[in-house]
């Protein structure tokens, strides 16, 4: 967060795709997901965005010798902080300046500097093992292939523990009771339509745009004893078309 411009966080829903982030939408419930990437309350040209003032100024405190810290309110769980972070790299802070203002800067600041923020004999067993080295770009801080934690290793992108014990990562309530999809689209549940008429288990509601018009296609998908049925309306500029 920082002043006299919009917040940095908007600009990553703005230029990172959260529904296309195969780690993101295993751990996290795809219609919150999508309640944050498919509208945003407000949207700024990137002249107006301020964040890389602030970051400039943060490298120059580390290379004088100051103390900047990483930290966030929790928005996002998972990515936000990999944003916090590549947010303050794009003030031109050294990768390896970036990577202690997100480990040993902050331990250091709050008193666990002796159990946390480096790889060091006899502090708390919590590592990252990464795919990419972000020393050469800080982005690879998401190529995350391993996670220590408390001396167990487990998947980065399952969280499976593989050892020292071989155990899957149980399934999440939103694994099972959600309706995943590979497109963005809107989702909800209706318990009946009026009287005796067959209940209307979800309806999957697509839409396109094309030049010219909006042109939006709509697939309703009844269940009713056991039975499916499905209609599909079709709208563009014009007379509207049915068909059953």
């Amino acid at each position: 967060m920082q002043y006299g411009g919009p917040w940095a966080e908007n600009w990553w829903y703005e230029h990172y795709d959260i529904l296309s982030d195969a780690k993101l939408t295993r751990f996290t419930p795809f219609s919150e997901l999508e309640r944050r990437g498919l509208r945003r309350p407000q949207w700024f040209r990137d002249s107006e965005y301020s964040f890389t003032l602030f970051a400039e100024q943060a490298k120059k405190v580390v290379e004088a010798g100051g103390r900047v810290g990483l930290g966030g309110h929790g928005q996002l769980q998972g990515l936000g902080v990999h944003w916090e972070l590549w947010t303050i790299a794009k003030g031109g802070m050294k990768p390896m300046d970036a990577l202690r203002v997100g480990t040993i800067y902050g331990a250091e600041s709050i008193g666990l500097a002796r159990d946390l923020g480096s790889v060091e004999a006899g502090k708390l067993a919590d590592i990252l093992v990464l795919d990419g080295n972000p020393l050469d770009d800080i982005a690879n801080t998401n190529t995350i292939r391993y996670v220590m934690k408390n001396g167990r290793v487990y998947g980065g992108d399952s969280l499976n523990e593989i050892w020292p014990r071989q155990r899957a990562m149980p399934k999440q309530w939103w694994m099972t009771n959600e309706r995943r999809r590979s497109s963005p689209t809107s989702f909800m549940r209706i318990a009946a339509v009026g009287g005796s008429a067959p209940s209307i288990d979800y309806l999957d509601l697509k839409a396109r745009s094309r030049v010219g018009g909006i042109s939006l296609n709509f697939a309703v998908h009844a269940r009713h004893a056991g039975a499916e049925s499905v209609a599909s309306v079709s709208a563009a500029p014009g007379p509207t078309r049915q068909r059953q």
